[in-house]
């Protein structure tokens, strides 16, 4: 990849774009999905209604109705948008980090750049240019690797995933991801998994919401050691 001076001016303004960016997204999509649920429910009722069955016939309508919409948008469609959305979000994370190197490698002058293209690998490069924050900063992009590669290599099946004893520990910490088994399924709100199946990964809404916003702390106060500053503090003149 090919870098110069501008792409470092422009990094941390770029940066904080693209992660606010997302994480819109993510509460626009979240709100549609409810609105979508809400309204296809609410034409299930009206539509057994139109029928003028039987209460013991309307009932057996309503919960066939009521199977799919179940399968629809509690199993499906918000199990496709979050395990996409944390997918999405490790990408723009492992992007960032190899462009912070490339900044950081402008800045400071070093002469060789990361080897490989990994979190660990981007880890270490900074590391090794005294560029460091605090493990607890980088806690959350090793959360996220290991959500988003359970999600990409097993389809979220915790039990075939080389990383199960660390989601279960997640899990148990109350990090805003679930195991799905037949006996905790009370405590899943009104996510379903997406296989109707024992140790199926369950992300909420809360884990989307802050994994965007903790990479973006953790990219933000690495840029600090760099430094890497804001644009209009790289030209003091323009009005802010």
């Amino acid at each position: 990849m090919k870098w110069d001076k501008s792409d470092t001016v422009y990094f941390r303004d770029l940066l904080l774009a693209t992660f606010d960016g997302l994480n819109k997204y993510h509460g626009v999509m979240e709100l549609q999905l409810k609105t979508l649920k809400a309204n296809d429910r609410k034409k299930i009722e009206e539509d057994v209604k139109k029928l003028e069955l039987s209460s013991e016939e309307g009932f057996e309508e309503w919960d066939l109705a009521m199977e799919n919409h179940i399968a629809t948008f509690d199993m499906m469609y918000t199990n496709f948008f979050r395990y996409s959305y944390v997918i999405l979000v490790f990408l723009a994370m492992e992007d960032w980090l190899h462009k912070l190197c490339l900044a950081a490698q402008d800045v400071k002058g070093i002469a060789n750049s990361p080897q490989k293209h990994s979190l660990e690998e981007y880890r270490k490069y900074l590391n090794e240019a005294n560029i460091s924050v605090s493990n607890k900063l980088w806690e959350v992009a090793y959360d996220l690797q290991k959500v988003r590669d359970c999600v990409a290599h097993t389809s979220g099946d915790v039990t075939r995933s080389r990383d199960e004893e660390y989601l279960r520990a997640m899990a148990q910490r109350n990090k805003g991801i679930k195991i799905y088994n037949f006996s905790n399924q009370l405590d899943t709100g009104d996510e379903e998994p997406l296989y109707l199946e024992n140790d199926m990964l369950l992300i909420k809404s809360d884990y989307c919401e802050s994994i965007i916003k903790n990479v973006k702390v953790l990219i933000e106060k690495l840029c600090d050691k760099v430094p890497i500053m804001y644009f209009k503090d790289y030209f003091p003149g323009i009005p802010k």
